[in-house]
C-alpha cells in the first residue's frame, strides 16, 4: 500500500501545507484511484458527477478523505449549514490547534463533533463516513491560506493583561496544524501508520533559535547578548539597522559563530520597490566592506508586502523572517492569489520581552510566558525561534529561553542553518516514496545527496511516534518510541479575540510611534 496523499486540484495551498507537512503526494487520477494507492484523497474543489461516485468507491473501500464540507456534502451524504465562523478552538486534551482565525460565512457539516466555534458549537466532522473515514472542514483551505495583510493580534497569556503585535491576518501556522492532526487521524482511523518527513535532521527533538533586530542598540547592549550567545554556546541571528552602527560594524564582524543578516539602513517601511531595494542593497554593501558574509533579511517592524517580496527575489536573498507574513511554525514560501514568491519565509514567535514590557510585564512574568509558549511549541512540533532587540535591556529573560529550551534537549541553530536545512528536506520530499506491506513501513529516496542522509522518518501508530532513517524498512512495532508529550486545552483562548479599550488604544500609540519614528 503506498502511503501516500492525493490530490484533486493541487492548489497551491495545499501544496504547501504538504511540503510542511513532508508528506508525499500525487495528483489524483479518478480513473484508477484505489484505497491501496492512496491513503488520503485531499478534495479542493467541487466534484463533478463521475468523480462523486469514484469517490463513493473509494470510501466504500476504506479510504480517507480531507476538505471542505461544502466539495463532499454529497459524496458524504453529509449536509451542511451556511454559518459566520469567527474562530475555532479546540477544549480538548492534546487539542489538535490552539485558535484558528477564520472570519468568514462557513459550511458546517451537520454532524460535526470537534473544534469549537466562537458560539461554542462544533465546526468540523472528525469519523466514519460510507465505509471509510472523512474529516469535513467548514471551510476551503484555500481561502486561509492566500488571505493577504496583517492585523493587530492579541495572543494568550496566563495573566490578565494580553500582548499584542501586528502579525499576519492569515493564521498558516495553525493550519497547519489543524492539517497534520487531521492527516494523522485519518491514517490511524485505517489502521495504518502516519509518516512524514521529520521536520529536523537524524533523531533531534526540537531546535532552537533567537534572532536579534539591533534597532539603535548600543556597544554595551549588543555585547549583553553577544556574551549571552557565547555562554550558553547557542549561535544567534542578528539583522543589523546598519545607520544605526555605521561606524563601528566591524565589531560584528569579529562576532564568532553568529549570523549577520540585514534589517535595514533606514528603519522604516518602503513603499515603492526602488526605495526598498536602495535600502536593502546600501546596507549589504556596508556589510560587505566590513567583511561581514550576509544571512538572511528581517524587514522593520516586521511587515511584509508584495513590494518587498519581489524585492528579496530580485536579490536572491537566501530567506527572510516577518511575522507580518507569518508567525509561528514551519518555514513556507509567501503567497498571494496566482503567485508565489521564491524568497523562504523562516517564522519566529511575534511576541518580544518588548511586547511583553507594553504590557507591563515584569521581567519574572515574562519567563512565565515564553515558558508556557515553550512547552505549546513543543506539544506541536514547533522550531523554537524566539526574537528580541538588545535595546530593551532583557538579556536575562533570553537567558532564561535559552536555558529551558536546552533543558529540554533542544538543538541551538541560527535561523539561516534552519532555512539551509528546511531546503534539503523538501528537495528530499520530492522523491519521497513510502510503502506499507505486511506490518513493515519501507520509504525510499529516488536521489539522495548533500545533507540528504540527515533526512529521516517520523512514523507514529497508536503506541506513539519513533524516528527511523530513510531507506531503512522498518516494524513499527519494533521502534523505539519518542517520549511522549501531552498537553492540556487552554482555556479563555476567545478573550485574544474579544474587544478591549486598554489594548486598542496600545496598539493605535504603538502603530503612531512606528509610523514616526
Amino acid at each position: 500500500m503506498n502511503l501516500r496523499c492525493a490530490i484533486v486540484e493541487c492548489a497551491s495551498s495545499w501544496v504547501a501545507l504538504l511540503s510542511q507537512e513532508g508528506v508525499p503526494w500525487v495528483r489524483a487520477n479518478f480513473e484508477t484511484l484505489e484505497p491501496e494507492d492512496v491513503s488520503v484523497l485531499i478534495v479542493d474543489r467541487r466534484l463533478q458527477g463521475a468523480e462523486q461516485e469514484r469517490v463513493k468507491a473509494y470510501l466504500a473501500g476504506g479510504g480517507a478523505v480531507l476538505g471542505a464540507a461544502r466539495f463532499l456534502s454529497s459524496a458524504t451524504h453529509m449536509p451542511t449549514r451556511r454559518e459566520y465562523v469567527r474562530y475555532l478552538t479546540d477544549d480538548r486534551e492534546d487539542p489538535w490547534i490552539e485558535l484558528l482565525d477564520v472570519s468568514q460565512v462557513c459550511d458546517i457539516p451537520k454532524e460535526a463533533g470537534v473544534l469549537r466555534t466562537q458560539d461554542n458549537v462544533f465546526g468540523v466532522f472528525a469519523g466514519e463516513v460510507g465505509g471509510g473515514a472523512a474529516i469535513l472542514l467548514p471551510f476551503d483551505v484555500s481561502d486561509l491560506w492566500l488571505k493577504e495583510g496583517a492585523t493587530n493580534r492579541k495572543f494568550p497569556s496566563p495573566f490578565e493583561r494580553l500582548p499584542y503585535e501586528r502579525v499576519a491576518v492569515a493564521s498558516r501556522s495553525e493550519l497547519h496544524r489543524l492539517v497534520h492532526h487531521s492527516l494523522q487521524f485519518l491514517h490511524l482511523h485505517r489502521s495504518v501508520p502516519y509518516v512524514r518527513l521529520r521536520p529536523y535532521p537524524g533523531d533531534t527533538l526540537a531546535m532552537a533559535a533567537f534572532r536579534l533586530d539591533t534597532d539603535r542598540a548600543s556597544r554595551r547592549q549588543i555585547a549583553a547578548f553577544y556574551e549571552l550567545s557565547q555562554s550558553l554556546s547557542i549561535p544567534f541571528t542578528w539583522f543589523l539597522d546598519t545607520y544605526s552602527h555605521e561606524s563601528w560594524l566591524g565589531e560584528f564582524a569579529s562576532m564568532q559563530g553568529q549570523e549577520i543578516g540585514v534589517h535595514c539602513y533606514a528603519h522604516k517601511t518602503h513603499k515603492t520597490l526602488a526605495d526598498a531595494r536602495n535600502d536593502i542593497e546600501r546596507a549589504q554593501k556596508l556589510l560587505r566592506d566590513a567583511g561581514i558574509a550576509i544571512g538572511g533579511y528581517a524587514a522593520p517592524y516586521g511587515i511584509w508586502s508584495t513590494t518587498l517580496g519581489e524585492t528579496l527575489e530580485g536579490l536572491s536573498v537566501a530567506y527572510s523572517s516577518e511575522f507580518g507574513c507569518g508567525y509561528d511554525g514551519y518555514p513556507f514560501r509567501p503567497e498571494i492569489p496566482g503567485r508565489r514568491f521564491s524568497t523562504l519565509q523562516v517564522p519566529v514567535h511575534p511576541i518580544s520581552a518588548g511586547a511583553l514590557r507594553r504590557a507591563g510585564y515584569s521581567h519574572e512574568r515574562m519567563i512565565r510566558y515564553f515558558a508556557e509558549v515553550i512547552s505549546r511549541k513543543r506539544w506541536f512540533d514547533e522550531p523554537l525561534f524566539f526574537y528580541d532587540h538588545p535595546v530593551h535591556e532583557c538579556a536575562d529573560v533570553a537567558q532564561a529561553i535559552l536555558s529551558m529550551v536546552k533543558e529540554g534537549g533542544a538543538i541551538g541553530v541560527t535561523l539561516g542553518q534552519f532555512a539551509n536545512w528546511w531546503k534539503t528536506r523538501s528537495l528530499a520530499l520530492e522523491t519521497l516514496s513510502v510503502q506499507w506491506n505486511h506490518g513493515v513501513v519501507s520509504a525510499y529516496l529516488s536521489e539522495q545527496g548533500g545533507d540528504a542522509q540527515h533526512v529521516s522518518l517520523e512514523i507514529t501508530t497508536p503506541k506513539g511516534t519513533g524516528i527511523v532513517p530513510v531507506k531503512k524498512s522498518v516494524r513499527p512495532n519494533e521502534m523505539v518510541m519518542m517520549p511522549r508529550l501531552s498537553m492540556k486545552a487552554q482555556t479563555g483562548l476567545g478573550r485574544t479575540r474579544e474587544p478591549d479599550i486598554r489594548s486598542a488604544i496600545g496598539m493605535s500609540f504603538t502603530a503612531l510611534l512606528r509610523r514616526f519614528s
